[in-house]
């Protein structure tokens, strides 16, 4: 059995403030706070001591706080001491450490590990207590001078905190911040010099903090360093948040009280709050180890005497400090808190939308495999019903994203094209050739042929005509000069169908690209996605470009083929026609011999003229048809097999494919860099100490 915890009433006495409930509350919410850790986010209202050395400060925290404090000859305090008082109805001490908010996870873990409770909290046990800290926060050890200048640091941020639980305690809290010195020694040296100034700056440039800045009566205000950083612009230029403190009035030299006095009616460094003049225990009053009773009798004693007694009461003495920073805490809590519990909601809100941007976690497997498939489970919706038209509020907004209305569109410009400048020559060359006696024409090749000059489609043809001569009789056509034709005809369409097809695939593109930024905010995530998928879209590329180099074999270098009825009724009726259009030119004015005479004409029709017609009308009736059917089978075959179809771009990242993806390949894809998970542990720690704030700021009300 443990025992019993024994506080002495010497060494640690009941403080002496004034109890208020609200006020109780207030400390009460505050320390939870700080003990949370909340002060790694938000300022906390609080009261630091700040003070050169040997101005007496720990004399006076002592007397404010009733604890002896360690007095160490050869370095002095390296890091913040935080001392609170709790009423409780158990008597306690307990020491923790606050780790500062540059620690890491690992050391701000084993700082917070750090707890000890103490019996009996003397100097002796208080010194143990700051050495065992110090080697917590790799400091080295007081009064250590080899290798001191190669230490990392001499000084931390940690904060040493002192609980003191009691039922006669009332609830205060102060920190005291290492004492300011001007000058390296062997045991400080400028470094220390500037570490130390950067600490106090910390506390004393916070808006939420009252600065208790104690001066040695021995040494004017102006040359002490504390008045110079608290009145530095960014700290408290104007004195609002200072309240001063003049010790040992009882060690000045006869003849200096009226500086001294001068400065505690704040006529020579003015400050808001004033000035307090107290008495600490002099050097003799510590070796004898005075009590505290003693201590106060011998400050009250001094203040009697003149030129003292000239002063105001309520401005002498540790008891009237006590009380007026008890009133001014209240005062500056009570201001500070809906202020805080604001600042709070806020940076909730802020945490919380940062996480927001940073999406799902993504660091095992498991979450990297439930990411994507989300993801792609909303792409793929989406990009479903931008392929059949049904287009979301986003799409209205954002034209790439109605994909649909785009291959139509090309589809449409695409068989536009061809129909008006697919051809090599223009079928418009007139309802009947130009006769034209029989020339000798040198051989051509198909190339020469596809070049030609010709003026009209039917000189073209009748050169082909007569470059492709066989054994075959006077009037009658070559069975491959049709076909020979028709390739010449149709060699612009490998050509435009390429062009078309690289303005779908930048379509394409465009609309998977844009679908996904939307679906997927996360720059990194949606990079890794997109680098994956393009690199599947080269396999899709390559077969849609086999497809058509198909689909053009099948039109340009195989045999004519159709059983379309189009094209026996378009011959049909280009024959007609032409006929038809003769008789009209033969019957002229002729009258009632008009029908002989356009019988005569048809009866003396050259040969070679009615083979240069029929070759005209079977190439113009296939090339309709054929036409046509070319531009269908490349949206059908090509754009929408092979773009839009079920393996191409839109749809590659899929649920499935995401399922079908090795651990190392999610990894690679969906993946986190080190920095987003540094930033998120961050942020949900944050997060869980501001949601623990509200939770204690919220127990107020």
């Amino acid at each position: 059995m443990k025992p019993a915890i024994k506080i002495s009433e010497d060494v640690v006495p009941p403080t002496e403030k004034l109890e208020n409930a609200d006020l109780a509350r207030l400390l009460d919410i505050i320390d939870k706070l700080r003990e949370f850790g909340v002060s790694e986010d938000i300022s906390l209202p609080q009261i630091v001591v700040v003070g050169d050395q040997s101005s007496g400060k720990s004399s006076l925290l002592e007397a404010l706080t009733g604890i002896r404090f360690p007095i160490a000859s050869t370095l002095c305090t390296r890091f913040a001491t935080q001392i609170s008082f709790r009423k409780s109805p158990d008597s306690k001490i307990t020491v923790t450490i606050i780790p500062a908010k540059s620690s890491d996870a690992a050391r701000k873990a084993e700082l917070r590990a750090f707890s000890d409770t103490v019996v009996e909290l003397t100097p002796e046990r208080f010194s143990e207590i700051m050495e065992k800290a110090g080697d917590l926060m790799g400091l080295p050890k007081a009064g250590e001078t080899v290798g001191v200048d190669d230490a990392e640091k001499r000084f931390s941020d940690d904060v040493l905190r002192i609980e003191l639980c009691g039922p006669s305690r009332s609830h205060f809290s102060v920190v005291d911040v290492p004492g300011l010195f001007q000058s390296a020694t062997m045991y400080q040296n400028e470094k220390d010099l500037e570490m130390v100034e950067n600490l106090a700056k910390s506390y004393i440039e916070d808006e939420r903090t009252i600065i208790l800045a104690v001066a040695s009566s021995l040494n004017e205000t102006a040359n002490q360093k504390v008045f110079r950083l608290a009145s530095a612009a960014g700290a408290d230029p104007e004195g609002v948040r200072t309240v001063g403190v003049l010790t040992k009035p009882d060690a000045i030299q006869p003849g200096d009280e009226g500086r001294v006095i001068d400065t505690a009616l704040n006529k020579v460094t003015v400050l808001h709050h004033g000035w307090f003049i107290v008495r600490n225990r002099s050097t003799d009053e510590v070796k004898r180890n005075i009590s505290n009773a003693e201590r106060l009798e011998n400050e009250a004693n001094l203040f009697k005497k003149d030129p003292w007694r000239t002063l105001p009461r309520d401005r002498v003495g540790v008891p009237a400090l006590e009380k007026f920073l008890q009133r001014l805490l209240f005062d500056h809590v009570r201001k500070e808190f809906p202020k805080m519990v604001q600042e709070i909601d806020a940076m909730m809100e802020d945490c919380e939308r940062e996480l927001g941007a940073l999406g799902q976690r993504r660091e095992t497997s498991d979450e990297q495999r439930g990411v994507l498939i989300g993801i792609a489970t909303d792409f793929q919706i989406s990009a479903r019903n931008a392929m059949m038209g049904l287009y979301e509020m986003d799409s209205l907004e954002q034209k790439s994203l109605r994909v649909r209305m785009h291959i139509q569109n090309l589809n449409a410009e695409f068989s536009d094209t061809v129909w008006r400048s697919g051809h090599t020559k223009s079928f418009d060359g007139g309802s009947s050739p130009p006769s034209s006696g029989p020339s000798p024409v040198p051989s051509a090749g198909l190339n020469d042929m596809a070049k030609d000059d010709s003026k009209t489609i039917y000189e073209w043809i009748r050169k082909a005509y007569r470059e492709s001569r066989g054994p075959e009789l006077p009037g009658m056509v070559n069975p491959g000069v049709v076909q020979l034709l028709f390739r010449m005809q149709t060699g612009k369409w490998e050509r435009l169908a390429r062009e078309h097809i690289i303005r779908v695939r930048a379509q394409i593109e465009r609309f998977v690209a844009d679908l996904l930024r939307l679906k997927c905010p996360d720059d990194s995530l949606r990079h890794n996605i997109w680098m994956k998928m393009r690199a599947l879209f080269a396999a899709v590329y390559k077969k849609a470009d086999r497809e058509l180099q198909m689909i053009l074999q099948d039109e340009r270098e195989g045999i004519l083929i159709t059983y379309n009825h189009y094209y026996s009724d378009n011959l049909d009726r280009a024959r007609k026609g032409r006929i038809a259009a003769t008789i009209r030119r033969a019957q002229g004015d002729n009258g009632a011999n008009a029908l002989g005479v356009a019988l005569g004409v048809l009866e003396n029709i050259d040969p070679e003229e009615q083979a240069v017609a029929e070759i005209y009308d079977v190439l113009h009736a296939y090339y309709k048809v054929a036409r046509k059917r070319f531009v269908d089978c490349v949206a059908l075959q090509v754009v929408e097999r092979h773009y839009l179809g079920a393996k191409g771009p839109v749809r590659v990242f899929s649920p499935a494919y995401v399922g079908r993806l090795s651990p190392e390949e999610l990894n690679a894809v969906g993946g986190e860099d080190q920095v987003v998970i540094e930033k998120r542990k961050r942020l949900e720690a944050k997060l869980e100490r501001l949601q623990g704030a509200q939770e204690i700021s919220s127990s107020y009300w």
